[in-house]
């Protein structure tokens, strides 16, 4: 009798395990089948005079590789319309005779440093022709004349932002949004310090890290006929 029951107890148990296997199988493939890799790959020569920069002795000469590895997810917990992106960047030299930042050689400046970044990390929700966006990602604004991604550089330039974008209103294109950091091809750990106290110096750092104590930054733009 005890045999008889173990065996059914066995059989339950491998009836169950079984079920468990299928059903995460069914959710790994439906999360592969909604997960879109991109690949990129792009060289770049660059070479700048020493006239160009101050105190360089030698023109500057770089071949740097770019790398840029992305998963779109067209859906999150088979929610319809829920997505989320990731984007890493590699940038790495394969001739390096350049200063960029932070550094003090004998070479011209070329900013296009060897830096390896999350450049994207989003999700966003969609509901008819409005969009709820929230991360890191590029922006690309009236043809990238009011604001870009800066995409000719090797490192892109992205920005953490809460944004609200919709085209709701006919001939209205509107994006709100708030922006808590910006990151683009200068290191993070370079701040500037006046009267003993330390401030973000944008020609040497991409740091707009959000805390509390500091305001975030809201910007509005608003396209379409009606405004013209």
């Amino acid at each position: 009798m005890r045999k008889v029951k173990s065996l059914m107890a066995a059989g339950l148990l491998t009836v169950a395990a079984a079920g468990i296997y299928n059903d995460a199988k069914a959710e790994i493939q439906t999360f592969i089948g909604e997960l879109k890799p991109e690949l990129e790959i792009r060289p770049r020569f660059d070479w700048t005079s020493k006239n160009a920069t101050s105190g360089a002795i030698e023109d500057a000469t770089a071949l740097t590789t770019r790398i840029r590895l992305g998963a779109h997810i067209d859906k999150i917990f088979n929610i319809p319309l829920l997505k989320a992106y990731l984007e890493l960047n590699d940038v790495s030299d394969l001739i390096d005779k350049k200063r960029t930042y932070g550094e003090t050689n004998q070479y011209a400046f070329i900013a296009d440093p060897s830096i390896t970044r999350l450049t994207e990390a989003k999700v966003s929700y969609t509901w008819g022709k409005t969009t709820l966006l929230f991360g890191r990602t590029r922006v690309n604004l009236d043809d990238q004349r009011f604001i870009s991604d800066a995409n000719w550089r090797q490192t892109p330039q992205t920005f953490g932002v809460l944004a609200l974008h919709t085209k709701e209103i006919p001939n209205l294109d509107l994006l709100m949004a708030m922006i808590y950091e910006r990151k683009w091809w200068a290191r993070n750990d370079l701040v500037g310090t006046m009267n003993n106290k330390k401030f973000v110096d944008f020609t040497r750092t991409s740091s707009l890290d959000w805390s509390p104590d500091k305001a975030p930054l809201v910007a509005l733009h608003i396209k379409g006929g009606l405004f013209y």
